[in-house]
């Protein structure tokens, strides 16, 4: 499966902007030039100067970020001990995590990146979703029973909760995918625990945290302009420094 380097939907977070600061920028080049221009010539230098540098400062942005930074993580993502995953039918998508179904179970491979003496290194975390056994049917039980399972091995670290179940292999950095996943799979078998879909899991999970920020953010949110589809300026107070817990 091919991933895309460049995400049509991204255009719009670079290129949007730029017809909102542009004309603010050339209004201030086109007060500072009337003092030794007419103002024809001072509205027309105010306009190509705006307009172009707003929208080379996005494109170098663009050209940055989307083409070398996300082009050089694919490549990181792309190399020879990530083909089982391939294999496992678990696949590297546009948001760079892999993810598939393997013998009936979510499988997500996610990236993560820490800062070793000054430098960046890229480690991994596998995560699968399961069902509860029915006898356990209240939160003290599930509770009770997720940090029972949790327990540290010689392929890795393994942490259960809120259906869902995280190895981190020991060798986080360069993983052996292939024993780590069937490690973990081999753990749920065990227990007895059937697979979760991951929509489902994500509707329980994700989804109330994500609505009720969206939710809070538009309490902050105050519009400013709305013209159409097209220009859009809004007010954004900042979030309070509190976290939501999962």
């Amino acid at each position: 499966m091919k991933v895309r380097l460049i995400r049509k939907e991204e255009l719009k977070s670079y290129f949007i902007p730029p017809l909102i600061y542009g004309p603010i920028l050339g209004l201030i080049i086109f007060l500072v030039s009337l003092v030794d221009n007419e103002l024809n010539i001072s509205a027309s230098k105010a306009f190509v100067i705006g307009f172009t540098f707003a929208f080379g400062l996005q494109l170098f942005g663009f050209i940055l970020m989307e083409i070398f930074v996300r082009g050089n993580q694919i490549q990181k993502l792309q190399k020879e001990n990530f083909k089982i995953l391939e294999q496992y039918g678990i696949h590297l998508l546009d948001d760079l995590v892999y993810r598939g179904n393997y013998k009936g179970f979510w499988i997500h491979v996610n990236p993560h990146e820490e800062v070793i003496k000054k430098r960046k290194r890229l480690y991994f975390t596998i995560n699968s979703y399961y069902n509860y056994p029915d006898s356990l049917n209240d939160n003290d039980s599930k509770w009770n029973f997720d940090q029972k399972n949790c327990n540290k091995y010689d392929i890795g670290t393994i942490s259960f909760g809120g259906n869902a179940v995280t190895i981190v292999p020991n060798d986080k950095y360069n993983p052996d995918f292939q024993s780590s996943i069937d490690f973990l799979l081999k753990k749920l078998q065990e227990l007895n625990l059937t697979p979760l879909d991951f929509n489902t899991w994500e509707d329980n999970y994700i989804r109330p945290i994500r609505e009720k920020q969206e939710k809070e953010k538009q309490q902050r949110t105050k519009q400013i302009i709305k013209l159409g589809k097209f220009l859009d300026i809004k007010y954004e107070k900042p979030a309070p420094n509190n976290k939501y817990k999962q």
